[in-house]
Protein backbone atom coordinates (compact mmCIF):
# COMPACT_ATOMS: atom_id res chain seq x y z
CA UNK A 1 0.00 0.00 0.00
CA UNK A 2 3.27 2.39 -0.66
CA UNK A 3 3.09 5.33 -2.68
CA UNK A 4 6.27 5.25 -5.12
CA UNK A 5 8.48 7.56 -4.60
CA UNK A 6 10.20 7.06 -7.97
CA UNK A 7 7.28 7.60 -9.24
CA UNK A 8 6.45 10.98 -7.34
CA UNK A 9 9.82 12.06 -8.06
CA UNK A 10 10.17 11.21 -11.94
CA UNK A 11 6.31 13.43 -12.31
CA UNK A 12 7.91 15.72 -10.52
CA UNK A 13 11.21 16.42 -12.34
CA UNK A 14 9.29 15.76 -16.00
CA UNK A 15 6.63 18.69 -14.97
CA UNK A 16 9.02 21.11 -14.17
CA UNK A 17 10.49 21.21 -16.96
CA UNK A 18 7.72 21.17 -18.76
CA UNK A 19 5.63 24.46 -16.71
CA UNK A 20 8.89 26.42 -17.89
CA UNK A 21 7.75 25.78 -21.43
CA UNK A 22 4.28 26.15 -20.77
CA UNK A 23 2.37 29.15 -23.50
CA UNK A 24 1.32 32.58 -22.50
CA UNK A 25 -0.89 32.78 -19.81
CA UNK A 26 -2.89 34.74 -22.33
CA UNK A 27 -6.71 33.91 -23.98
CA UNK A 28 -4.90 33.84 -27.00
CA UNK A 29 -3.47 31.09 -26.59
CA UNK A 30 -6.21 28.25 -26.00
CA UNK A 31 -9.13 27.63 -27.94
CA UNK A 32 -12.11 25.26 -27.66
CA UNK A 33 -12.24 21.89 -28.64
CA UNK A 34 -15.16 20.39 -31.17
CA UNK A 35 -17.80 19.63 -28.55
CA UNK A 36 -21.03 18.45 -30.30
CA UNK A 37 -24.21 20.49 -29.13
CA UNK A 38 -22.16 23.12 -27.61
CA UNK A 39 -20.70 26.49 -28.38
CA UNK A 40 -18.11 28.55 -27.21
CA UNK A 41 -18.96 31.70 -25.54
CA UNK A 42 -15.77 33.15 -24.69
CA UNK A 43 -12.17 32.33 -22.64
CA UNK A 44 -10.50 34.06 -20.71
CA UNK A 45 -6.88 33.36 -18.52
CA UNK A 46 -4.59 34.77 -16.20
CA UNK A 47 -1.96 34.54 -14.01
CA UNK A 48 -2.02 33.62 -10.18
CA UNK A 49 1.23 34.40 -7.85
CA UNK A 50 1.23 32.82 -4.10
CA UNK A 51 -2.92 31.55 -4.25
CA UNK A 52 -3.61 29.99 -0.71
CA UNK A 53 -7.13 29.46 -1.07
CA UNK A 54 -10.21 30.18 0.53
CA UNK A 55 -10.88 27.85 2.96
CA UNK A 56 -14.96 27.89 3.11
CA UNK A 57 -15.68 24.67 4.83
CA UNK A 58 -12.55 23.30 6.69
CA UNK A 59 -12.00 20.96 4.38
CA UNK A 60 -8.87 18.71 5.40
CA UNK A 61 -7.34 19.12 1.90
CA UNK A 62 -6.00 22.50 2.73
CA UNK A 63 -3.33 20.97 4.78
CA UNK A 64 -2.17 20.08 1.48
CA UNK A 65 -1.65 23.72 0.31
CA UNK A 66 2.05 24.89 0.69
CA UNK A 67 2.93 27.54 3.04
CA UNK A 68 3.60 30.06 -0.23
CA UNK A 69 0.52 29.16 -1.93
CA UNK A 70 0.59 27.92 -5.67
CA UNK A 71 1.62 29.78 -9.00
CA UNK A 72 -0.78 29.00 -12.04
CA UNK A 73 -2.56 30.04 -14.75
CA UNK A 74 -6.39 30.31 -14.19
CA UNK A 75 -8.21 28.98 -17.64
CA UNK A 76 -11.46 30.07 -17.42
CA UNK A 77 -13.91 28.91 -20.63
CA UNK A 78 -16.97 29.61 -20.56
CA UNK A 79 -19.67 27.63 -23.24
CA UNK A 80 -23.30 27.36 -24.30
CA UNK A 81 -25.36 24.76 -25.38
CA UNK A 82 -27.50 26.33 -27.98
CA UNK A 83 -31.51 26.57 -27.45
CA UNK A 84 -30.98 25.19 -24.16
CA UNK A 85 -30.24 28.98 -22.36
CA UNK A 86 -26.93 28.09 -20.08
CA UNK A 87 -24.02 29.13 -19.82
CA UNK A 88 -21.47 26.97 -18.10
CA UNK A 89 -18.15 27.68 -17.13
CA UNK A 90 -14.93 25.42 -16.70
CA UNK A 91 -12.11 26.65 -14.74
CA UNK A 92 -8.88 24.94 -15.60
CA UNK A 93 -5.59 25.84 -12.78
CA UNK A 94 -2.07 25.27 -14.70
CA UNK A 95 0.25 25.23 -12.19
CA UNK A 96 3.46 27.34 -13.28
CA UNK A 97 6.06 26.09 -11.01
CA UNK A 98 5.62 22.34 -11.10
CA UNK A 99 3.18 20.32 -12.99
CA UNK A 100 3.34 16.88 -12.42
CA UNK A 101 1.68 15.78 -16.09
CA UNK A 102 -1.63 14.99 -14.35
CA UNK A 103 -5.25 16.52 -14.19
CA UNK A 104 -7.51 16.17 -11.71
CA UNK A 105 -11.21 17.08 -12.27
CA UNK A 106 -13.06 17.92 -8.48
CA UNK A 107 -16.68 17.31 -8.00
CA UNK A 108 -19.14 19.20 -6.01
CA UNK A 109 -21.30 19.51 -3.21
CA UNK A 110 -25.21 19.34 -2.45
CA UNK A 111 -26.93 21.41 -5.32
CA UNK A 112 -23.30 22.85 -6.36
CA UNK A 113 -22.00 20.77 -9.72
CA UNK A 114 -18.57 21.87 -8.72
CA UNK A 115 -16.10 22.92 -6.53
CA UNK A 116 -17.43 24.09 -3.10
CA UNK A 117 -14.64 27.16 -2.13
CA UNK A 118 -11.39 26.46 -2.89
CA UNK A 119 -9.16 24.38 -0.39
CA UNK A 120 -8.88 21.15 -2.61
CA UNK A 121 -8.30 22.47 -5.59
CA UNK A 122 -5.51 24.74 -3.85
CA UNK A 123 -4.18 21.78 -2.74
CA UNK A 124 -3.85 19.65 -5.41
CA UNK A 125 -2.87 22.21 -7.44
CA UNK A 126 0.19 23.39 -5.25
CA UNK A 127 1.04 19.51 -5.12
CA UNK A 128 1.86 20.22 -8.99
CA UNK A 129 -1.46 19.03 -10.48
CA UNK A 130 -3.35 20.42 -12.96
CA UNK A 131 -6.90 21.26 -11.46
CA UNK A 132 -10.24 21.65 -13.23
CA UNK A 133 -14.06 22.19 -11.93
CA UNK A 134 -17.40 23.18 -13.69
CA UNK A 135 -20.44 25.19 -12.36
CA UNK A 136 -22.60 23.08 -14.29
CA UNK A 137 -24.45 26.66 -16.00
CA UNK A 138 -25.84 27.93 -12.99
CA UNK A 139 -24.95 29.53 -9.37
CA UNK A 140 -26.20 28.19 -6.26
CA UNK A 141 -25.73 29.95 -2.88
CA UNK A 142 -24.60 27.38 -0.65
CA UNK A 143 -27.12 26.62 2.37
CA UNK A 144 -29.72 28.63 0.45
CA UNK A 145 -32.43 26.97 -1.89
CA UNK A 146 -32.14 26.01 -4.99
CA UNK A 147 -35.45 27.64 -6.39
CA UNK A 148 -33.69 30.20 -8.71
CA UNK A 149 -31.88 28.37 -10.70
CA UNK A 150 -33.39 24.69 -10.69
CA UNK A 151 -37.28 26.20 -11.69
CA UNK A 152 -38.14 28.42 -14.20
CA UNK A 153 -41.88 29.04 -13.24
CA UNK A 154 -44.14 26.86 -11.24
CA UNK A 155 -44.77 23.67 -12.35
CA UNK A 156 -41.53 24.09 -14.75
CA UNK A 157 -37.78 22.67 -14.50
CA UNK A 158 -35.00 23.66 -15.74
CA UNK A 159 -34.84 20.55 -17.09
CA UNK A 160 -31.05 21.20 -19.04
CA UNK A 161 -29.25 22.66 -15.91
CA UNK A 162 -30.59 19.40 -14.23
CA UNK A 163 -29.14 17.24 -16.51
CA UNK A 164 -25.97 19.63 -16.34
CA UNK A 165 -25.83 18.98 -12.47
CA UNK A 166 -26.47 15.07 -13.35
CA UNK A 167 -24.42 14.28 -15.97
CA UNK A 168 -23.56 16.08 -18.98
CA UNK A 169 -21.50 19.01 -17.66
CA UNK A 170 -18.73 16.47 -16.37
CA UNK A 171 -18.56 14.92 -19.38
CA UNK A 172 -17.57 17.87 -20.82
CA UNK A 173 -15.55 18.85 -17.81
CA UNK A 174 -13.02 15.93 -18.87
CA UNK A 175 -12.99 16.54 -22.84
CA UNK A 176 -12.43 20.92 -22.28
CA UNK A 177 -9.78 20.53 -19.29
CA UNK A 178 -7.59 17.71 -21.16
CA UNK A 179 -7.57 19.71 -24.52
CA UNK A 180 -6.72 22.81 -22.40
CA UNK A 181 -3.62 21.16 -20.89
CA UNK A 182 -2.23 20.33 -24.12
CA UNK A 183 -2.25 23.62 -25.24
CA UNK A 184 -0.80 25.16 -22.41
CA UNK A 185 2.10 22.66 -21.99
CA UNK A 186 1.91 21.43 -25.63
CA UNK A 187 1.68 17.95 -24.75
CA UNK A 188 -1.06 15.84 -22.88
CA UNK A 189 -1.59 14.48 -19.51
CA UNK A 190 -0.42 11.47 -18.89
CA UNK A 191 -3.11 10.15 -16.72
CA UNK A 192 -6.62 12.00 -15.14
CA UNK A 193 -8.46 11.69 -12.00
CA UNK A 194 -11.56 12.29 -11.04
CA UNK A 195 -11.83 13.34 -7.34
CA UNK A 196 -15.05 14.12 -5.08
CA UNK A 197 -17.04 13.71 -2.23
CA UNK A 198 -20.52 14.02 -1.64
CA UNK A 199 -21.86 15.48 -4.80
CA UNK A 200 -18.23 14.81 -6.09
CA UNK A 201 -18.59 11.17 -5.00
CA UNK A 202 -22.33 10.43 -6.37
CA UNK A 203 -20.98 12.02 -9.61
CA UNK A 204 -18.01 9.77 -9.25
CA UNK A 205 -19.86 6.92 -9.62
CA UNK A 206 -22.22 8.57 -12.19
CA UNK A 207 -19.00 8.93 -14.36
CA UNK A 208 -17.70 5.13 -14.11
CA UNK A 209 -21.28 4.40 -15.11
CA UNK A 210 -22.30 7.12 -18.25
CA UNK A 211 -18.52 7.98 -19.07
CA UNK A 212 -15.74 5.54 -18.27
CA UNK A 213 -13.54 6.16 -20.41
CA UNK A 214 -13.38 9.75 -18.99
CA UNK A 215 -10.84 9.36 -16.64
CA UNK A 216 -7.97 6.41 -15.29
CA UNK A 217 -8.97 7.00 -12.08
CA UNK A 218 -12.02 7.69 -9.64
CA UNK A 219 -11.68 8.52 -6.49
CA UNK A 220 -15.03 8.82 -4.89
CA UNK A 221 -15.74 9.58 -0.59
CA UNK A 222 -18.95 9.75 1.01
CA UNK A 223 -21.07 9.34 -2.18
CA UNK A 224 -24.57 10.00 -2.48
CA UNK A 225 -25.84 6.67 -3.86
CA UNK A 226 -29.30 6.14 -4.91
CA UNK A 227 -29.39 9.88 -5.59
CA UNK A 228 -33.04 10.20 -5.39
CA UNK A 229 -33.83 8.20 -2.37
CA UNK A 230 -31.07 9.74 -0.48
CA UNK A 231 -32.25 13.06 -0.83
CA UNK A 232 -35.79 11.98 0.25
CA UNK A 233 -33.94 10.31 3.17
CA UNK A 234 -32.70 13.40 4.58
CA UNK A 235 -35.75 14.58 5.37
CA UNK A 236 -36.94 11.09 7.31
CA UNK A 237 -35.60 12.74 10.44
CA UNK A 238 -37.69 16.04 9.80
CA UNK A 239 -41.03 14.12 9.15
CA UNK A 240 -41.00 11.46 12.22
CA UNK A 241 -40.73 14.69 14.65
CA UNK A 242 -43.93 16.25 12.57
CA UNK A 243 -45.55 13.11 12.74
CA UNK A 244 -44.97 12.90 16.37
CA UNK A 245 -45.19 16.67 17.52
CA UNK A 246 -41.83 15.95 19.65
CA UNK A 247 -38.97 18.17 18.75
CA UNK A 248 -36.19 17.10 20.80
CA UNK A 249 -33.36 19.40 21.45
CA UNK A 250 -29.65 19.67 20.12
CA UNK A 251 -28.08 18.37 23.37
CA UNK A 252 -30.50 15.27 23.63
CA UNK A 253 -29.80 14.13 20.50
CA UNK A 254 -25.82 14.78 21.33
CA UNK A 255 -26.48 12.74 24.62
CA UNK A 256 -27.76 9.89 23.05
CA UNK A 257 -24.95 9.75 20.14
CA UNK A 258 -22.30 10.25 23.35
CA UNK A 259 -24.03 7.08 24.92
CA UNK A 260 -23.57 4.96 22.14
CA UNK A 261 -20.06 5.46 21.30
CA UNK A 262 -18.88 5.33 24.75
CA UNK A 263 -20.66 2.15 25.51
CA UNK A 264 -19.37 0.41 21.78
CA UNK A 265 -15.79 1.91 21.90
CA UNK A 266 -13.16 -0.43 22.52
CA UNK A 267 -14.92 -3.18 20.44
CA UNK A 268 -11.88 -3.17 18.37
CA UNK A 269 -9.48 -2.82 21.16
CA UNK A 270 -8.51 0.17 21.59
CA UNK A 271 -10.34 2.78 23.23
CA UNK A 272 -10.13 6.15 21.18
CA UNK A 273 -13.51 7.71 21.29
CA UNK A 274 -14.32 5.77 18.19
CA UNK A 275 -16.72 3.35 17.61
CA UNK A 276 -15.16 1.47 14.51
CA UNK A 277 -17.12 -2.38 15.17
CA UNK A 278 -20.57 -1.27 14.62
CA UNK A 279 -21.43 -4.91 14.01
CA UNK A 280 -20.29 -5.19 17.56
CA UNK A 281 -22.37 -2.91 19.20
CA UNK A 282 -25.19 -3.79 21.37
CA UNK A 283 -26.50 -0.64 22.94
CA UNK A 284 -30.09 -0.34 25.24
CA UNK A 285 -31.63 3.07 24.39
CA UNK A 286 -34.29 2.57 27.00
CA UNK A 287 -31.61 2.88 29.60
CA UNK A 288 -31.52 6.57 28.61
CA UNK A 289 -34.79 7.82 29.62
CA UNK A 290 -35.39 9.90 32.35
CA UNK A 291 -31.37 10.20 32.56
CA UNK A 292 -31.32 14.34 33.28
CA UNK A 293 -28.34 16.14 31.48
CA UNK A 294 -26.55 19.50 31.36
CA UNK A 295 -28.67 21.67 28.30
CA UNK A 296 -26.89 24.78 27.51
CA UNK A 297 -26.54 25.35 31.26
CA UNK A 298 -29.71 24.24 32.25
CA UNK A 299 -31.15 20.51 33.83
CA UNK A 300 -32.96 18.76 31.04
CA UNK A 301 -34.65 15.59 31.41
CA UNK A 302 -34.59 13.28 28.56
CA UNK A 303 -38.02 11.65 27.69
CA UNK A 304 -39.63 8.27 26.23
CA UNK A 305 -41.09 9.99 23.19
CA UNK A 306 -37.35 11.75 22.27
CA UNK A 307 -35.87 7.95 22.31
CA UNK A 308 -38.67 6.93 20.55
CA UNK A 309 -38.12 9.68 17.80
CA UNK A 310 -34.69 8.64 17.94
CA UNK A 311 -35.08 5.05 17.08
CA UNK A 312 -37.21 5.90 14.68
CA UNK A 313 -34.35 7.76 12.59
CA UNK A 314 -32.13 5.13 13.79
CA UNK A 315 -34.67 2.45 11.94
CA UNK A 316 -35.02 4.87 8.69
CA UNK A 317 -37.39 5.63 6.07
CA UNK A 318 -40.64 2.99 6.21
CA UNK A 319 -43.96 3.37 4.56
CA UNK A 320 -46.77 2.86 6.69
CA UNK A 321 -46.79 -0.36 6.96
CA UNK A 322 -43.06 -0.47 8.54
CA UNK A 323 -41.55 -1.83 5.71
CA UNK A 324 -38.27 -0.39 4.94
CA UNK A 325 -37.60 1.57 2.19
CA UNK A 326 -33.89 2.97 2.82
CA UNK A 327 -31.50 2.46 5.07
CA UNK A 328 -31.53 4.63 8.25
CA UNK A 329 -28.95 6.96 10.31
CA UNK A 330 -25.68 5.47 11.61
CA UNK A 331 -25.84 4.82 15.18
CA UNK A 332 -23.80 7.39 16.88
CA UNK A 333 -23.11 10.16 14.65
CA UNK A 334 -24.26 13.43 14.86
CA UNK A 335 -27.71 14.06 13.91
CA UNK A 336 -27.29 18.07 15.14
CA UNK A 337 -25.52 21.06 13.95
CA UNK A 338 -23.33 21.69 10.59
CA UNK A 339 -24.97 19.43 8.00
CA UNK A 340 -27.33 18.35 10.50
CA UNK A 341 -30.65 16.49 9.50
CA UNK A 342 -32.80 16.51 12.88
CA UNK A 343 -32.37 19.89 13.91
CA UNK A 344 -35.03 21.77 15.83
CA UNK A 345 -35.78 25.19 16.70
CA UNK A 346 -35.44 26.05 20.41
CA UNK A 347 -35.82 29.13 22.86
CA UNK A 348 -33.53 29.98 25.23
CA UNK A 349 -35.36 27.58 27.71
CA UNK A 350 -34.43 25.11 25.64
CA UNK A 351 -38.13 24.59 24.66
CA UNK A 352 -38.17 23.49 20.96
CA UNK A 353 -41.15 23.57 18.63
CA UNK A 354 -40.36 23.08 15.18
CA UNK A 355 -37.84 21.27 13.33
CA UNK A 356 -35.47 23.38 10.89
CA UNK A 357 -35.01 20.76 7.98
CA UNK A 358 -31.97 20.10 5.47
CA UNK A 359 -32.75 22.45 2.63
CA UNK A 360 -31.60 19.70 0.19
CA UNK A 361 -33.72 17.64 1.06
CA UNK A 362 -36.94 20.15 1.05
CA UNK A 363 -36.04 21.43 -2.32
CA UNK A 364 -35.81 17.66 -3.41
CA UNK A 365 -39.64 17.41 -2.16
CA UNK A 366 -40.96 20.67 -3.33
CA UNK A 367 -38.96 21.43 -6.61
CA UNK A 368 -37.97 17.96 -8.47
CA UNK A 369 -41.47 15.93 -7.27
CA UNK A 370 -44.19 18.32 -6.27
CA UNK A 371 -43.07 20.87 -8.70
CA UNK A 372 -44.77 23.61 -6.23
CA UNK A 373 -42.13 26.06 -5.25
CA UNK A 374 -45.02 26.86 -2.55
CA UNK A 375 -45.32 22.80 -1.19
CA UNK A 376 -44.81 22.97 2.54
CA UNK A 377 -43.25 19.27 3.10
CA UNK A 378 -44.35 19.23 6.89
CA UNK A 379 -47.96 18.64 5.73
CA UNK A 380 -47.17 15.42 4.07
CA UNK A 381 -49.12 12.39 5.13
CA UNK A 382 -46.89 9.14 5.56
CA UNK A 383 -48.98 7.69 2.57
CA UNK A 384 -47.79 10.36 0.28
CA UNK A 385 -43.77 10.46 1.88
CA UNK A 386 -43.29 6.93 1.06
CA UNK A 387 -45.46 6.57 -2.39
CA UNK A 388 -42.40 9.35 -2.88
CA UNK A 389 -39.44 7.01 -2.61
CA UNK A 390 -41.10 5.25 -6.21
CA UNK A 391 -41.52 8.30 -7.73
CA UNK A 392 -38.48 10.01 -7.15
CA UNK A 393 -36.51 6.63 -8.53
CA UNK A 394 -38.91 6.38 -11.84
CA UNK A 395 -38.34 9.87 -12.63
CA UNK A 396 -34.88 10.52 -11.89
CA UNK A 397 -32.86 7.38 -11.21
CA UNK A 398 -31.98 6.67 -14.65
CA UNK A 399 -30.51 10.31 -14.76
CA UNK A 400 -28.61 10.58 -12.33
CA UNK A 401 -26.55 6.78 -12.39
CA UNK A 402 -25.21 6.36 -9.17
CA UNK A 403 -26.68 3.22 -7.89
CA UNK A 404 -26.38 1.13 -10.90
CA UNK A 405 -24.25 -1.49 -9.97
CA UNK A 406 -22.98 -2.90 -13.42
CA UNK A 407 -19.24 -1.93 -13.43
CA UNK A 408 -18.45 -3.45 -16.62
CA UNK A 409 -17.17 -1.10 -19.27
CA UNK A 410 -15.18 0.49 -16.37
CA UNK A 411 -13.76 -2.98 -15.57
CA UNK A 412 -12.56 -3.94 -18.95
CA UNK A 413 -11.26 -0.45 -19.96
CA UNK A 414 -9.05 -1.14 -17.12
CA UNK A 415 -9.57 1.76 -15.03
CA UNK A 416 -9.81 1.71 -11.01
CA UNK A 417 -11.77 3.02 -8.66
CA UNK A 418 -10.83 3.64 -5.23
CA UNK A 419 -13.75 4.90 -2.59
CA UNK A 420 -13.48 5.54 1.26
CA UNK A 421 -16.99 6.59 3.46
CA UNK A 422 -16.90 8.34 6.99
CA UNK A 423 -18.24 5.75 9.68
CA UNK A 424 -19.52 9.05 11.60
CA UNK A 425 -20.79 10.50 8.47
CA UNK A 426 -24.30 12.87 9.83
CA UNK A 427 -25.81 12.91 6.37
CA UNK A 428 -25.43 10.08 4.38
CA UNK A 429 -25.42 6.90 6.60
CA UNK A 430 -22.58 4.20 5.97
CA UNK A 431 -24.94 1.42 5.26
CA UNK A 432 -25.96 3.37 1.51
CA UNK A 433 -22.40 2.59 0.32
CA UNK A 434 -22.10 -0.60 1.72
CA UNK A 435 -25.27 -1.46 0.12
CA UNK A 436 -24.30 -0.24 -3.22
CA UNK A 437 -20.97 -2.02 -2.80
CA UNK A 438 -22.09 -5.02 -1.85
CA UNK A 439 -24.82 -5.23 -4.95
CA UNK A 440 -21.79 -4.54 -6.91
CA UNK A 441 -20.01 -7.36 -6.08
CA UNK A 442 -22.47 -9.78 -6.77
CA UNK A 443 -22.83 -8.36 -10.32
CA UNK A 444 -19.18 -8.89 -11.03
CA UNK A 445 -19.76 -12.32 -9.74
CA UNK A 446 -22.33 -13.35 -12.14
CA UNK A 447 -19.90 -11.73 -14.77
CA UNK A 448 -16.53 -14.13 -13.33
CA UNK A 449 -15.08 -10.91 -12.05
CA UNK A 450 -13.40 -9.95 -8.93
CA UNK A 451 -14.23 -6.72 -8.05
CA UNK A 452 -11.51 -5.93 -5.80
CA UNK A 453 -8.88 -6.46 -8.97
CA UNK A 454 -10.79 -2.49 -10.47
CA UNK A 455 -12.60 -1.27 -7.19
CA UNK A 456 -11.98 -1.05 -3.43
CA UNK A 457 -13.71 0.29 -0.58
CA UNK A 458 -12.80 1.33 2.74
CA UNK A 459 -14.84 3.15 5.19
CA UNK A 460 -13.31 5.57 7.91
CA UNK A 461 -14.25 5.16 11.87
CA UNK A 462 -14.44 8.53 13.33
CA UNK A 463 -14.52 10.24 9.88
CA UNK A 464 -17.65 13.34 9.38
CA UNK A 465 -18.94 13.67 6.34
CA UNK A 466 -16.11 14.58 3.83
CA UNK A 467 -13.77 15.11 6.61
CA UNK A 468 -12.46 14.47 10.22
CA UNK A 469 -12.95 15.81 13.48
CA UNK A 470 -9.27 16.91 15.34
CA UNK A 471 -7.42 13.72 16.50
CA UNK A 472 -9.25 11.41 13.72
CA UNK A 473 -7.74 9.63 11.00
CA UNK A 474 -8.47 10.61 7.59
CA UNK A 475 -6.82 9.34 4.07
CA UNK A 476 -5.44 12.74 3.20
CA UNK A 477 -3.47 10.77 0.64
CA UNK A 478 -6.07 8.39 -0.99
CA UNK A 479 -5.26 10.03 -4.63
CA UNK A 480 -1.21 9.24 -4.21
CA UNK A 481 -2.42 5.64 -3.48
CA UNK A 482 -5.05 5.69 -6.85
CA UNK A 483 -2.27 6.94 -8.67
CA UNK A 484 -0.13 3.97 -7.54
CA UNK A 485 -3.01 1.64 -8.48
CA UNK A 486 -3.65 2.98 -12.09
CA UNK A 487 -0.49 3.41 -13.28
CA UNK A 488 1.86 1.09 -11.22
CA UNK A 489 -0.43 -1.82 -10.16
CA UNK A 490 0.02 -1.15 -6.75
CA UNK A 491 -3.17 -2.09 -5.31
CA UNK A 492 -3.99 -0.81 -1.90
CA UNK A 493 -4.68 -3.78 0.30
CA UNK A 494 -5.37 -1.23 3.36
CA UNK A 495 -5.53 2.52 2.75
CA UNK A 496 -3.18 4.79 5.08
CA UNK A 497 -4.50 8.01 7.07
CA UNK A 498 -3.21 10.70 9.00
CA UNK A 499 -4.20 12.80 12.38
CA UNK A 500 -4.68 15.93 11.84
CA UNK A 501 -4.60 18.49 15.08
CA UNK A 502 -3.57 21.86 16.49
CA UNK A 503 -0.20 20.81 16.99
CA UNK A 504 -0.04 19.42 13.66
CA UNK A 505 -0.35 15.98 11.94
CA UNK A 506 0.88 12.47 12.33
CA UNK A 507 0.37 9.46 10.91
CA UNK A 508 -2.70 7.58 11.05
CA UNK A 509 -3.76 4.06 11.58
CA UNK A 510 -4.24 2.18 8.32
CA UNK A 511 -7.78 1.27 7.34
CA UNK A 512 -8.79 -2.32 6.29
CA UNK A 513 -10.46 -2.52 2.77
CA UNK A 514 -14.48 -3.88 3.42
CA UNK A 515 -15.50 -5.99 4.43
CA UNK A 516 -12.75 -6.53 6.61
CA UNK A 517 -13.01 -4.47 9.76
CA UNK A 518 -10.00 -3.55 11.83
CA UNK A 519 -8.97 -4.92 15.33
CA UNK A 520 -6.48 -4.22 17.77
CA UNK A 521 -4.79 -7.31 19.48
CA UNK A 522 -2.00 -7.08 21.85
CA UNK A 523 -0.85 -3.52 19.95
CA UNK A 524 -1.16 -5.34 16.74
CA UNK A 525 -3.54 -4.34 13.79
CA UNK A 526 -4.88 -6.75 11.90
CA UNK A 527 -7.52 -7.14 8.82
CA UNK A 528 -9.52 -9.87 9.19
CA UNK A 529 -13.78 -10.56 7.83
CA UNK A 530 -16.25 -11.15 10.84
CA UNK A 531 -18.56 -13.33 10.53
CA UNK A 532 -21.00 -10.80 11.52
CA UNK A 533 -23.65 -8.66 9.29
CA UNK A 534 -22.38 -5.19 8.96
CA UNK A 535 -25.24 -3.73 10.12
CA UNK A 536 -26.35 -5.93 12.87
CA UNK A 537 -26.50 -2.88 15.20
CA UNK A 538 -29.49 -1.56 13.30
CA UNK A 539 -31.21 -5.12 13.18
CA UNK A 540 -30.58 -5.51 17.02
CA UNK A 541 -32.41 -1.90 17.56
CA UNK A 542 -34.99 -2.89 15.23
CA UNK A 543 -35.79 -6.12 17.49
CA UNK A 544 -35.29 -4.97 21.03
CA UNK A 545 -37.02 -1.20 20.11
Amino acid sequence: MRVSQNLLAASVLTGQSLATRMSACSPESFSFPSLLGTELHSITASPIKGYTGFVAFGRPEAALIEPGGVDFCNVTVSYKHPAHEDLVSVQVWLPTAKYNERLVSLGGGGWAAGEVGAEVMTGLASQGYAVASTDGGYFHKHFGTADSWLMKSPGNLDYPLIVNFAHRSLHELAIISKHIIEQGYGVKAKFSYWHGCSTGGRQGLTIANKYPEDFDGILTSCPGVDYPSLVLSLYWPQFVMNQRNVYPNACEFEFMARAITEACDGLDGVVDGIVARLDLCNFNLHSLAGKTIDCNGKPLQVSQDTLEVYKAILKGPVDPHGNELIRGATPGANLVGFLGTANTVCDEDNNCTRGQPFTIATDWIRLMLKKDPQFDPAKLTHEEYARMFRDARLEWGDLFGSSEPELQRFRMLGKKMLAWHGMNDQVIPISHMRGHFDKVRAADQLHGATTADYYRYFEVPGASHCGAPDGVAYPMHALEILRSWVEEGIAPEELSTVVLGSEGSRAGPPLCAYPEVANWENGSFTCRVTGGQPDKFSEHQKDEL
